[in-house]
């Protein structure tokens, strides 16, 4: 079987498959490169080179960090305001300390809560991303969430509003980091 692949935008001469699955491009081409496909794509090994096969890697991002003034004070708000869930809280060497903080229900990225290092970092406390929305918080329920954390003094800039992936309402942390806080059409 003969098929034709696209590799940055340029239409390459067809890759033969072979029993294995695999395809090379034949040894005619102008370029002189050889290709190998794998799955879902095309890896390059030019000349005195050889082909790299392709590993599936499962990954994830397993944190974020953000820039709080204090520990104890940060881990309050996230715990009790937001109720968030505390995974950890471990002390470090140089008065650091690892705290992780997650969504209830979560079990996907957490934030890990650290104190700058710098007053470079310092500056950044509640304004990691230049203004913009820097964290989603996704929820099965928009309007519980709104009521409980306004209730227990989270500062949101507006009401719920539609959007066309679905509702949605900006809210500020304890440093000023903007949230979205959004309840997915998808559910």
């Amino acid at each position: 079987m003969v098929r034709w692949y696209q590799f940055w935008g340029r239409k390459l001469p067809p890759f033969v498959e072979c029993d294995e699955g695999w395809g090379t491009r034949p040894e005619k081409s102008n370029c002189e490169r050889k290709f190998k496909r794998c799955g879902t794509c095309l890896r390059q090994a030019g000349p005195g080179r050889e082909r790299e096969e392709m590993e599936t890697k499962k990954q994830h991002i397993g944190c974020v960090a953000l820039l709080v003034r204090d520990y104890d004070e940060a881990k309050a708000y996230f715990c009790e305001k937001m109720g968030f869930e505390l995974v950890e809280d471990s002390v470090m060497p140089g008065g650091k300390r690892w705290v992780l903080v997650a969504p209830p229900g979560g079990n996907g990225t957490r934030l890990l809560l650290a104190k700058p290092a710098n007053p470079v970092e310092a500056q950044r406390i509640g304004d990691q991303a230049g203004g913009r929305v820097f964290l989603f918080l996704y929820t099965d329920d928009i309007w519980r969430d709104v009521k409980s954390m306004r209730e227990k003094g989270v500062k949101f800039k507006e009401v719920p509003r539609k959007e066309a992936y679905g509702t949605v309402a900006v809210f500020e942390d304890l440093c000023g980091n903007r949230w979205d806080l959004l309840q997915s059409k998808q559910g």
